[in-house]
């Protein structure tokens, strides 16, 4: 209790530096074990049985169905209206 008291006397400048000077030293060392934590766990992640686990569709056998004629023919119109006007 003397050491609280000791910084209650002191004046709103130190005072201040006292407090932020603690809640660095206390982000850096959260931080520090946020970091150790996710290293382990990065450390232990598989990524081959995270996507089987995760079973993503295959893809491959999609087809892309071809644009009708007409809108071809549209999307060129507009392209040449374009150019034309500028």
């Amino acid at each position: 209790m003397n050491f609280l008291k000791r910084i209650q006397q002191q004046p709103e400048k130190t005072r201040k530096i006292i407090f932020w000077a603690i809640i660095i030293v206390l982000a850096v060392i959260l931080i520090f074990v946020w970091l150790k934590l996710s290293q382990g766990r990065l450390a232990e992640f598989e990524m081959s049985s995270f996507i089987q686990d995760l079973n993503p569709p295959d893809l491959s056998n999609i087809e892309i169905p071809e644009m009708p004629n007409q809108v071809l023919e549209e999307i060129e119109q507009y392209a040449k209206e374009a150019t034309t006007t500028e």
